[in-house]
C-alpha cells in the first residue's frame, strides 16, 4: 500500500488505509468520518 505518483493509490488513500489499520490494531472503533482522508496527508508529504 505504498504511494507511487501515477499509480493506483493517492497519498490521501494511503493515509486513510494506514489510519484504519492502526486503529484496528489497537482495538479502536472508527466511524465512517474518521477514516476519511483529511488535510493531514498534505502535511505528511512536507516531512
Amino acid at each position: 500500500v505504498w504511494f507511487r505518483p501515477g499509480e493506483r493509490l493517492s497519498i490521501a488513500e494511503v493515509t486513510a488505509t494506514y489510519l484504519s489499520m492502526t486503529m484496528r490494531l489497537v482495538g479502536a472503533t472508527i466511524s465512517h468520518g474518521t477514516a476519511r482522508p483529511s488535510g493531514r496527508a498534505r502535511d505528511a508529504v512536507a516531512l
